[in-house]
C-alpha cells in the first residue's frame, strides 16, 4: 500500500469545491452509525461528527452495496466522519507529547510530527475536519463489528500493534476481512490510509497524494460552517 506522508500531503495544494456537507446516511439509510466517539465531541450536536461532504455520502452508499453484495448479511458502519478541528488539534498535542516521550533524542520537530502522524493526523493536513474522511468498519447481521484484528473506537491509548496495515501477526481471516474493506472502499475512490485499516478519505491532501491528483477539493470547514451548511 502507497505510504502517504505528511511532508508529502503538506505540499498538496488545495482547491475547495465548497460542497456542502450531507447526514452520511442521505443516499443510503442501511449504513450503519457506530456510536462511541459522540461523548467526547464538545458540541450541543455531537452527532454532528456523522455528516460529510455530499461526494463523500454518495461513496459510502456505494462501498456498502459493495459489501452487501459480497457477503449476505454483512454492510458498512460509520463510526466517524467530520470532526472538529478544536478536537483534532487537542488529540494531536496529546499524541505528541507521547510520541517525544518515547523519542526523547529527536528534537526536530518536522520528524516529531511525522511520527505522530502515524496515529493522528497533524491538525494542518487533518483530513476529518475537511468533511472527507471517514473511519469504517464492516458489521455482520447481527450489529457487531467484524473480526479485523483491533477494533477502532476508543483506542488512543491502546496497544496499536495491529492497528497499522503492515502489523504483523494478524490472522488469515483478519487479513481477509480488512481486504474486503479495502476492496469496497478503493472500488468507490477512497484512499486507504497505511497507518490505520480504518481510516479512508476523499477529496482531502493524502488522497490527492495517493491518487496523484493536482491538488486536493475539500479544505478544512469549522464546526459553525458545516452547521450552516448542512442547514441549508
Amino acid at each position: 500500500m502507497k505510504k502517504v506522508l505528511y511532508k508529502d500531503a503538506l505540499n498538496k495544494p488545495v482547491q475547495e469545491c465548497n460542497e456542502p456537507f450531507v447526514p452520511a446516511r442521505k443516499f443510503d439509510s442501511t449504513l450503519e452509525l457506530i456510536y462511541g466517539a459522540t461523548d467526547r465531541i464538545p458540541t450541543e450536536n455531537p452527532n454532528i461528527i456523522f455528516n460529510v461532504r455530499e461526494t463523500v455520502a454518495k461513496k459510502l452508499a456505494e462501498a456498502n452495496n459493495y459489501i452487501k453484495e459480497k457477503i449476505r448479511g454483512y454492510k458498512l458502519g460509520l463510526g466517524y466522519g467530520y470532526r472538529p478541528l478544536e478536537i483534532q488539534i487537542a488529540t494531536f498535542q496529546k499524541v505528541l507529547a507521547r510520541t517525544k516521550i518515547e523519542n526523547p533524542n529527536i528534537t526536530d520537530q518536522e520528524e516529531l510530527n511525522e511520527l505522530t502522524n502515524q496515529f493522528i493526523a497533524v491538525p494542518s493536513i487533518a483530513a476529518h475536519p475537511t468533511g472527507g474522511a471517514v473511519d469504517v468498519a464492516i458489521l455482520n447481521a447481527s450489529n457487531q463489528q467484524i473480526d479485523m484484528g483491533f477494533p477502532f473506537l476508543g483506542i488512543m491509548e491502546a496497544d496499536r500493534s495491529k492497528v497499522s496495515w503492515i502489523a504483523e501477526g494478524l490472522t488469515q481471516p483478519q487479513i481477509s476481512n480488512r481486504q474486503l474493506l479495502l476492496e469496497a472502499m478503493t472500488a468507490s475512490g477512497f484512499a486507504p490510509y497505511w497507518g490505520e485499516w480504518w481510516h479512508y478519505s476523499f477529496g482531502d491532501r493524502e488522497w490527492a497524494v495517493f491518487y496523484d491528483q493536482p491538488n486536493a477539493i475539500y479544505s478544512q470547514k469549522s464546526t459553525f460552517e458545516v452547521e450552516q451548511s448542512i442547514e441549508q
